[in-house]
């Protein structure tokens, strides 16, 4: 009987052979069986120099635990909403440890309804102006089958967010209740080994995070600080509400001013007269639901040549100033007198109106990056603005921060995938070269260690180095893209665009999803430029 065995023993060896042989090209076994090397080499080295004295024995334990830090990546998410649930993702299917901070108890951001809330974009009656079938993440399908409705409620939106991130068990990274106070450069150490004594800017440095428990559950209210390779800034584009200067505003009119972030139920309006100021997609929304309630509803679009009126809703031009009288001017002086025809463009010329809500937008806010952070960054308010940035995503002198999800007009879910996809590609690129490190510097051979040593720099491999690998070009090249596109006054081109457009897609997405896209497959080495165009194409779509 024993003999019978031995085919089995046999075949169990065999097979965990093989599983050692498999989880050698796992990045995370290499890190391990790096740091294994790494603490035997300590301590075989510590032991020798041992004398039998008793503190002796204390230096090689603190020898050992130094010695055995992990070369993986540790990355902070900033917000668990559609942005940050998707960088996450992509941060832990590459193997890179990710901790998610959010101020609210659940995920959702956002999406996250409160009735009457004065501070969330989300309102009661809210449905999606784009279908969920184009919406959905690309792996995880939202509707699409021809019977369910295609523009869904704020609450279904928040409910597939929970699901993807039930899908791909995303909570147990998500530290609930917490709230940001303070981002910084660690000044003692970098994201990798070895430093430059004359580099003025490092490329990949540490963040310090000061963070704090606000949830009614939380054990200690105060200040904790934990330090992170890299940060992802995921907390959205909806965080502060921006209200242009219309002159004659404060001192003429004496009705109701609001924000359309305060807005949520349109019933409050009933029998009055309403100005949205503001065409897209927010102001257009709330003059409809509104106009059910209202006397009669402006709304006040800038691309409006033309005044237009239905039922009880005028589309009028831009509003231009409050008279004395508390009248409303839509529109500036030459579009007032006469056309070429002798007739005006009939746009009312005695409006007056009981509420005022501003479908202005929001100006980003980062409360966290302020005058006490060691980082340059200039979010200027009014200009809608976030620079110096490298393609609008990575920070231009410090690419290991990163804002995904920053620009607007997009659909967001696809284009927030494939921003984080060309982020991990370069951490992943990153991880790979600090394991690298590592293992040469576990190997016994001195004069290898030696030669590696001398060799690093703070800096990815070049993209010469891999014929399937983009990387980010040089700190020279980043800061003069960024500064050119600060100034572009963006995809519409200086000339036609606005600073306040800088981060403004549109139509303009596909492209910009393609590159991203394009970014991450090389950067993340999954072959030629024809699977990164595949793919590229299939994200857009």
């Amino acid at each position: 009987r024993p003999l019978l065995l031995l085919p089995h023993l046999a075949k169990s060896l065999f097979i965990c052979v093989c599983l050692l042989i498999a989880l050698s090209g796992v990045p995370g076994a290499k890190a391990f069986h790096c740091q294994q090397k790494l603490s035997n080499r300590n301590r075989n080295r510590s032991i020798m120099s041992l004398n039998g004295a008793t503190s002796a024995s204390t230096s090689v334990s603190a020898s050992v635990s130094t010695s055995a830090s992990s070369p993986l990546l540790k990355v902070a998410v900033i917000g668990a909403g559609a942005a940050g649930l998707a960088t996450a993702r992509a941060l832990d299917r590459a193997g890179i440890t990710a901790k998610i901070f959010e101020k609210d108890i659940s995920l959702g951001g956002v999406w996250n309804y409160h009735p009457h809330s004065k501070t969330r974009p989300v309102y009661r009656g809210l449905r999606t102006n784009l279908p969920r079938e184009i919406m959905a993440y690309r792996e995880l399908k939202w509707g699409g089958d021809g019977k369910t409705v295609s523009y869904v409620t704020h609450g279904e939106v928040r409910d597939y967010l929970r699901r993807y991130a039930e899908t791909y068990n995303l909570e147990r990274l998500i530290q609930f209740g917490c709230s940001v106070r303070q981002l910084s450069i660690s000044m003692e150490e970098s994201s990798l080994s070895v430093k430059e004594e004359n580099q003025k800017h490092r490329d990949w440095p540490k963040f310090n995070l000061e963070w704090q428990e606000e949830s009614p559950e939380a054990t200690s209210t105060g200040i904790k600080t934990e330090v992170f390779d890299a940060v992802c800034v995921c907390n959205g584009h909806y965080a502060a509400p921006s209200f242009p200067h219309i002159p004659g505003l404060a001192e003429n009119f004496h009705g109701t001013i609001m924000h359309s972030v305060e807005y949520d139920d349109p019933e409050i309006f009933k029998d009055k007269s309403v100005l949205c100021i503001g065409g897209r997609a927010s102001g257009a929304d709330l003059a409809r639901e509104i106009s059910f309630h209202a006397q009669h509803v402006y709304l006040s679009d800038t691309t409006c040549s033309e005044a237009v009126t239905e039922e009880n809703v005028t589309w009028v031009p831009k509003t231009m100033t409050v008279r004395g009288d508390a009248t409303i001017q839509f529109g500036d002086e030459d579009y007032n007198s006469d056309n070429d025809d002798g007739n005006s463009h009939n746009a009312p010329n005695d409006a007056k109106v009981d509420v005022i809500i501003f479908c202005s937008g929001y100006d980003y806010k980062f409360p966290f990056l302020n005058e006490k952070s060691n980082i340059d960054l200039s979010v200027k308010k009014g200009d809608r603005r976030v620079k110096p940035l490298y393609e609008q995503l990575w920070h231009a002198i410090y690419p290991s921060l990163a804002f995904v999800g920053l620009q607007h007009s997009v659909v967001p879910f696809p284009f927030f995938e494939v921003q984080a996809d060309a982020v991990t590609s370069q951490l992943k690129l990153l991880q790979n070269k600090r394991i690298q490190i590592e293992e040469m510097n576990a190997s016994e051979d001195d004069q290898d260690e030696s030669k590696s040593a001398k060799g690093e720099s703070e800096s990815l491999p070049s993209s010469s180095s891999s014929s399937s690998s983009w990387t980010l070009p040089p700190l020279e090249e980043r800061l003069e893209a960024a500064e050119r596109d600060s100034d572009s006054g963006g995809p519409k081109g200086a000339e036609k665009g606005r600073v306040q457009d800088t981060h403004f897609l549109g139509g303009y997405q596909w492209d910009t999803a393609i590159q991203y896209a394009k970014y991450a497959n090389d950067g993340g080495g999954t072959g030629s430029d024809d699977n990164a165009n595949a793919n590229a194409n299939a994200n857009a779509n």
